[in-house]
């Protein structure tokens, strides 16, 4: 933004200048085209810069009316990262995964205790019994029990349970091996993403600078009087 002020004034500049003198007509569209141009782009500029502010308030959690004060020069250090750490850290952290995984847990108990229903189920039992007013007790009586219980039929019920508690554990897995290949192909294009744009921010920086340096240099030349405005 701060180098399209600079030549939005320089133009301006060259243009008062030129209104004290005779210029074709020609080369005053040519004046009035640059200007034209670079107040779009500064009104561009001002645009996305507006918006991003908005975004970056709203991400820190300020209030959109908060007024910043950008100072110094933002650099990007380039960070080189590594593909199969950042897949295996998505594996990880992601909670998607996490609860599938939860899920599946709880599916495999569900299945373990449905297959335990089909087993006979074996309980014991022990009292001890004092009788009297007087301790100790004159009378005692005990008695043990032993029960046993055989799941003979139970109307396929126990058998439904089962399939059922398969069912949701086959469902579970195939729902991961999805969220992966999603997380897979997430991973990757972020990846790609940020190689291209350190790459193009790099290209950005050069640009800039060496666009500096021409602006720089036709103003000299048109302060001596070298060359005309094109």
């Amino acid at each position: 933004m701060r180098l399209y002020e600079d030549k939005i004034n320089f133009l301006e500049q060259i243009y008062k200048e030129l209104n004290n003198q005779r210029i074709s007509p020609e080369e005053e569209r040519k004046i009035s085209f640059h200007r034209s141009r670079l107040k779009s782009n500064l009104a561009n500029a001002d645009y996305e810069f507006k918006k991003t502010k908005l975004y970056l308030l709203d991400l820190i959690g300020l209030e959109l009316n908060t007024e910043l004060t950008l100072k110094g020069e933002l650099k990007v250090i380039a960070e080189e990262l590594n593909l199969d750490k950042c897949l295996a850290w998505a594996y990880q952290y992601r909670p998607e995964l996490k609860q599938i995984q939860v899920e599946e847990e709880i599916d495999t108990l569900s299945v373990n205790l449905a297959l335990a229903e089909r087993y006979p189920t074996l309980s014991l039992g022990v009292n001890y019994l004092f009788v009297g007013s007087i301790f100790p007790y004159p009378e005692k009586n005990w008695s043990a029990t032993v029960g046993i219980s055989l799941p003979l039929f139970d109307g396929w019920a126990g058998w439904s349970r089962i399939r059922q508690s398969q069912t949701h554990l086959e469902q579970n897995k195939l729902k991961r091996v999805e969220w992966e290949d999603q997380i897979n192909l997430e991973i990757r294009q972020v990846y790609g993403d940020n190689i291209f744009w350190q790459k193009e921010l790099e290209n950005w920086a050069k640009e800039e600078k060496e666009e500096e340096k021409f602006f720089e240099l036709q103003k000299t030349k048109w302060v001596t009087r070298e060359i005309k405005l094109e």
